[in-house]
Order: C-alpha cells, then structure tokens, then sequence
C-alpha cells in the first residue's frame, strides 16, 4: 500500500533517515492511513478537532474559510507532496482546525494520528528524533511562507501582490517556470482582488515582457526586474 508512493515521502523529505522498508513499518505501527476524497469534498472540517495531519499523496488540496459575512476565503492551496496539519497538532494550544481542509481535485491524502506525533503514543520501532526533525523543517519553510503571503495581502497594488505571489512560486518550485495550482478566479480570490483586476494586470505584465503564461504555467521572463518592484 505505502510502497506505491515512496517517491513523494523522499520528495517531502518525511522519509529522509529511514529505509523504505523501516518507513513503511513505522506508518504500520502509527496506525496511519491512505484515503481518496473526490473533487470538491471535505477532508477536515472546519473547526474540527485536529486529530491527525496529512500528507497530499495525489492531486490538490486546499484551506478555505468562511467569513461571518457569508464570503468564502481561501486561505492556501497544498499540492502533492505537501503536508498540512502539522504545525496545529504540534502547537501548544488546543488543537482545533480554524480553517477547513478540502480537496481540490480527486485527492489522496496519507493521515497520521497526532498522537504518534506529539509523542503521547510511541512505537518502539520508530526514531522520533528523526521523525519529528523531518516534520520541523518543512514547517520552518512554511512559515517564510506564511510571511510571504501576510506580505501579498498587505500589499497596496495588484502588481505588488502578483510580484510577491510569483516570486515566491519561484522560490518553492526552484525554477523560473512555474506551475500554479489555481486557476485565475482563485487566484483573485486568494489576493483578495478582483478577477478583472487580476487578469488585467497580467496581462500588462505580459506585454512588458516581465512574465509569460499559459493557463496554469507562467515563466517569468525578467526575474531581477520583478524583484526590484517590491
């Protein structure tokens, strides 16, 4: 069952330290588990107490809110070999879902107990100082992560929160072509602009040979230029 993705836990680095074999028996004994969620359905709701944490093994997943007013907020996209959760079951605080966590496309999700992870149940078999290493440094990219998008939203001009979006899809995808995980609506909705605005902007951006794009694809053309913007 776990072997079929050995290649996204080597990719999120979860697995780093560990054999396949001594990997694959340590998720056995966390009593982890592999589910697929159809398009659109919910994988946690929100406020929801966090039980587990997950790790995308296939397709997209993504954390949206619903503000008092009615509006839907999205708050984050998680693509393949993403893990989410785990800075909430790590936290100190009482573990409680702010946001809900929802599949995007069809999606299959590795969901390990948190138990295991705080150390409250532990397996003999398992290296926690290991383990627990390999989940704090993907949460210390997340959170420049985190940075990057408080910036986007703080930023005054629709060219700005692109600039700011865009560099840091460079930074994560290490290279100056980029797939994006949301379509324009979304990602409108993620700047908290509108559609028109958004598309607009692109669109100059394109003509000014700053940027590229292709549906989900961009390449960004001029890197220092977009860099000295922000």
């Amino acid at each position: 069952m776990f072997e079929a993705y050995w290649g996204i836990f080597r990719k999120c680095h979860i697995s780093d330290g560990f054999s396949q074999k001594d990997f694959e028996e340590a998720l056995q004994y966390m009593e982890t588990r592999i589910v697929h969620y159809p398009k659109h359905t919910v994988i946690v709701p929100e406020g929801s107490p966090a039980r587990e944490c997950g790790l995308v093994l296939e397709g997209f997943a993504r954390l949206a809110t619903v503000r008092k007013n009615g509006q839907r907020l999205l708050v984050e996209f998680i693509p393949e070999g993403r893990m989410f959760g785990d800075m909430l079951v790590l936290s100190s605080r009482p573990p409680v879902w702010p946001v809900a966590v929802e599949a995007k496309t069809d999606c299959t999700v590795l969901l390990i107990p948190s138990d295991f992870i705080t150390g409250k149940k532990r397996a003999p078999q398992i290296d926690y100082t290991q383990l627990l290493h390999n989940l704090v440094q993907p949460i210390c990219n997340r959170g420049q992560q985190t940075l990057s998008t408080l910036r986007c939203l703080q930023a005054k001009s629709v060219r700005e929160k692109v600039i700011i979006y865009l560099l840091e899809q460079v930074y994560q995808q290490k290279s100056t072509k980029i797939t994006l995980a949301c379509n324009r609506e979304e990602l409108a909705d993620l700047m908290v602009v509108s559609r028109p605005s958004l598309c607009r902007e692109l669109s100059k951006m394109r003509e000014e040979k700053l940027i590229d794009y292709y549906k989900y694809t961009f390449e960004i053309l001029d890197l220092e230029a977009l860099r000295k913007m922000i």
